[in-house]
């Protein structure tokens, strides 16, 4: 039936889980654990938000009320608890007498209900929490479920000793009907539209009718089950669990079971459909949580029978089955491209994050961090000395740490987490350390197209009024700065629209970009266009997320809904790694009658490239049968997977597939190829292309010095970094020139000479921003010099400087390399909690690697679950580090294998050698001996 999102964490049995209905910001699942503490995840994804710490004892019930604010738990330290499901606290505590097994928020979520052992229904007021509460009836036997229905009106509850459900008035206190059943009811759910009620008891299911209590239908499973639960939109299916640690998945109409989830290692204590019924969630006792995507539907009035009496799917079926299937479908012959440089070997090497050439880490992290459109230009392929521009995920944070230590010493970067974080220039938040500096951003080729007239001419700089009456104003003032300027009568047209969105657009400045896109569409200036509606979404997808993305597109007007439309859905997508949203979005299109673009496949290709190149092959073979050319950024991505796996053949190969067809190898490509020639050590091979770079002048091209200084720095060409350093600085060094020399003398060891550097571009009268302390930081961690590095950020704090991704992963290291991991732990803590920057993979992994390193598995464990929560998919790299915690822990790491099947990781050698180490059943002459 598939392979579901393996969701870890508890380290006890998993006993009740529970969906919040859909909310503006998605839809969220909570988990109850014997190990005394709740977890929340995205609904969807199952990416951990955090975990609710405060329980003594085994937690048995929890609960989210409908708008995801809050969320309930009952247990058996003899309380239930509330709390802030968006920063973790405790709200309120409601204490019991004896053990609490379930609680359950009503509809208006005013009320909670409570039971447990003490036999007695409780409510409480959640706006009088310190009210007493009301006390419903005396139940016969302790309470084991507890359900609201009828508006409130009336609750049901089953007992764990006695058979029955029953219903009670709460106006009454009297129980007003009993539904009788064979055994203890283990599991009871009210349907979404208030219709049903679904029970399990013993080795049945039963259906009731909610509104007059018939039973309706009633089903034997095959052995006992503990939880069951209706599909929530249809009504047409329902799933089940128990003790044969299987998920079964049955037809509502017939009981024919259609679906088998096997997975789980010990019995399944609750199940529940996600609250749009596109999956469902398992819990067991060996303390995972499984979501489990549905696969196939029923529908009664769309079956029909074929001469053998067979049922089979209608044609919509069909195609529906077809449409998931058609990215990864089977393998078609690969491409030309890939079959002049031989077959494309793209293993699962994630080298590319970690490569033994200093790739910056804005490049390592930068294209799967940003919200920003993957282009054609040569923003995925930053060279070293560029930084990662932050971005707002609107993700959720819950303030435990999950034991995070403190040294107890005084905190030196305290006031790092200060509002100076967003003072400044970067009001938004959004744009990189680096973009108002001397040198503007460039701005990316699909960017670029969704820019009318001023948008078409790139290299124009010319200074827009409009432009700066934006900019003058605070950052929430934008409309009133729009007022004033149609007050004063100045012309709003089209030209002057798009030159002001320019300026915005390549300083990152995206807040303002979305409030200018916003006060056009309200006032009406002028006609909309489909780019115009498409630059919004792009820019609602960066600033407010996706989620809200999805919502404006449902908005646009059908005729405006275009193709370009959903490409910048598709690039947003990919660029954020979300590969289901993206295959989604990229066969919507051809559904919709749009054509394949090289575009489109570009795009899927790029994010292949970072989370499954075993498929991109399938992409190039779609781009072979739609007859789509490759373009110069399809060789790009194609020579950069290559070389990341360090397939230097394969990459040659493909450059001289390029001259064959006459594509042209530009600056950008042959500086990929130089990096991954000195990746490789090949150091002639680097250096001749350097040489083809550079060219007859390098004064005349003087915009891959930058390139230059990184490459040669690396290949520990001194000679080299000084002759191009002195050119730079004889024709007033830019700003990315002066980044660049200082990490390039850093990596030839003249750490005199990157200070110099430093120092220089503080008397050229340039603004010394984040982006310069944090490359000069660098260098002094990569030479330990610990005391330099502290003062350095003391002296950046003091300049009032934005602190950034960058600079917090250099100061991360610097504890690190300092064996100052707790302060590492806390700064890294700290930066996660930052709303306006995302921490860099390489931040989480100094820390991850050292607590591995000690052995520490739950610190260990702990960071990987916060790189979940910060959007990186687990990955290769990540899953290396936590099972060498296991190895030096000597502890066994169970269920490690369907970890990283579930996250689509495969072990090569090394890691299949290591796994072997921590595997909890490996054969010993022990356990020989002892079987």
């Amino acid at each position: 039936m598939g392979v579901p999102l393996v969701c870890h964490g508890h380290s006890r049995p998993v006993v009740d889980v529970s969906y919040s209905p859909v909310t503006p910001d998605g839809f969220f699942l909570i988990s109850a654990s014997k190990d005394s503490n709740p977890m929340l995840r995205n609904g969807e994804t199952g990416d951990w938000i955090g975990t609710f710490e405060g329980h003594k004892g085994a937690v048995w019930s929890c609960s989210l009320d409908k708008h995801a604010m809050r969320a309930a738990s009952a247990s058996a330290d003899f309380t239930a608890k509330i709390w802030n499901a968006l920063t973790g606290d405790e709200l309120h505590s409601f204490e019991h007498k004896h053990i609490v097994r379930a609680c359950a928020f009503s509809e208006d979520t005013h009320l909670l209900l409570t039971g447990g052992m003490e036999k007695i229904l409780r409510i409480f007021d959640m706006n009088r929490p310190d009210a007493p509460p009301k006390e419903v009836g005396n139940s016969p036997g302790s309470i084991r479920t507890v359900e609201w229905l009828h508006s409130d009106n009336t609750i049901l509850s089953s007992c764990t000793d006695t058979g029955d459900i029953r219903l009670w008035d709460i106006r009454s206190d009297k129980i007003v009907q009993t539904l009788e059943t064979k055994f203890p009811v283990t599991s009871a759910e009210v349907s979404q539209d208030g219709r049903y009620i679904t029970t399990a008891d013993g080795s049945s299911v039963k259906f009731w009718d909610a509104n007059n209590f018939g039973l309706l239908k009633s089903y034997e499973m095959p052995c006992n089950v503990e939880s069951a639960s209706l599909e929530p939109k249809h009504g047409n299916t329902f799933i089940a669990g128990g003790e044969d640690m299987w998920v079964h998945r049955f037809d509502f109409q017939t009981g024919e079971e259609i679906g088998c989830n096997k997975g789980h290692h010990g019995p399944v204590h609750c199940v529940r459909y996600s609250p749009g019924g596109e999956s469902y969630t398992s819990g067991s006792e060996d303390g995972t949580v499984r979501i489990w995507e549905v696969v196939g539907s029923v529908n009664h009035e769309e079956k029909e029978s074929d001469q053998s009496g067979n049922v089979k799917l209608v044609a919509e079926e069909v195609v529906r089955k077809a449409e998931s299937l058609r990215i990864r479908g089977e393998m078609f012959a690969l491409s030309k491209v890939v079959r002049r440089s031989q077959s494309l070997r793209l293993g699962a090497c994630n080298a590319v994050y970690y490569s033994k050439l200093e790739i910056p880490l804005g490049e390592r992290n930068g294209s799967v961090e940003s919200n920003a459109l993957i282009h054609d230009k040569h923003e995925a392929f930053s060279s070293s000395y560029e930084l990662p521009w932050n971005y707002s995920t609107g993700r959720r944070s819950l303030s435990s740490d999950a034991g995070a230590r403190s040294s107890g010493e005084e905190d030196e970067i305290e006031s790092l987490g200060t509002p100076d974080d967003t003072s400044g220039d970067s009001e938004d938040g959004l744009q990189s350390e680096e973009e108002l500096s001397c040198d503007e951003a460039e701005i990316d080729g699909a960017e670029l197209e969704l820019l009318s007239e001023a948008g078409k001419t790139q290299g124009s700089k010319r200074s827009s009024e409009l432009f700066k009456a934006i900019v003058s104003v605070s950052g929430l003032s934008v409309a009133s700065a729009l007022d004033k300027w149609v007050e004063e009568g100045k012309e709003i047209n089209r030209t002057e629209i798009a030159n002001a969105m320019l300026q915005l657009r390549r300083r990152r400045m995206y807040g303002r970009a979305l409030q200018l896109a916003e006060w056009l569409e309200e006032h009406k200036q002028y006609e909309w266009e489909e780019r115009d509606y498409a630059s919004r979404l792009d820019l609602i997808a960066k600033v407010r997320g996706l989620y809200k993305g999805e919502i404006y597109v449902e908005r646009i007007h059908e005729s405006f809904r275009g193709e370009l439309v959903y490409r910048t859905l598709l690039a947003n997508y990919a660029s954020t790694s979300n590969v289901r949203k993206a295959e989604a979005v990229f066969n919507k299109m051809k559904d919709l009658g749009f054509p394949r673009t090289s575009y489109a496949c570009d795009q899927m290709l790029m994010l292949y490239k970072r989370v499954d190149k075993k498929k991109i092959a399938d992409v190039l073979s779609m781009m072979e049968k739609e007859n789509l050319k490759p373009t110069l950024y399809t060789y790009k991505i194609l020579i950069d997977a290559k070389g990341a796996t360090n397939d230097i053949s394969g990459m040659e190969e493909i450059l001289e597939t390029m001259k064959s067809e006459g594509v042209e190898v530009d600056l950008r490509a042959k500086s990929i190829v130089a990096r991954h020639y000195a990746s490789a050590g090949l150091k002639e091979k680097a250096e001749k292309v350097l040489k083809e770079i550079e060219g007859e002048s390098l004064v005349a091209n003087r915009y891959v010095c930058k390139d230059l200084l990184s490459i040669y720095g690396f290949l520990q060409r001194a000679d080299e970094v000084s002759r191009i350093w002195k050119i730079c600085e004889a024709n007033n060094p830019f700003y990315k020139e002066s980044l660049a020399a200082i990490l390039a003398f850093g990596k030839i060891n003249k750490v005199k000479e990157a200070e110099a550097v430093f120092k220089k571009s503080v008397k050229m009268g340039h603004r010394v921003s984040s982006g310069m302390y944090s490359v000069l930081l660098r260098v002094y961690v990569d030479h330990k010099m610990v005391s330099e590095g502290k003062d350095l950020v003391k002296r950046m704090v003091d300049s009032g400087c934005n602190i950034g991704a960058l600079t917090w992963d250099a100061l991360i290291r610097l504890y690190v390399e300092a064996g100052e991991v707790e302060k590492a732990d806390a700064s890294l803590s700290k930066a996660t909690q930052l709303k306006q920057i995302k921490p860099l993979m390489s931040s989480f992994m100094y820390v991850m690697d050292e607590y591995a390193r000690k052995g520490d598995v739950h610190n260990t464990e702990k960071i990987f679950q916060w790189m979940r929560q910060s959007g990186y998919h687990s990955r290769f790299r990540q899953f290396q580090s936590l099972i060498q915690a296991y190895v030096n822990a000597k502890a066994p790491a169970y269920g490690m294998k369907d970890r990283m099947k579930a996250d689509n990781v495969f072990p090569n050698r090394g890691l299949a050698v290591l796994l072997a180490n921590a595997d909890p059943f490996k054969k010993t002459p022990l356990s020989d001996l002892l079987d």
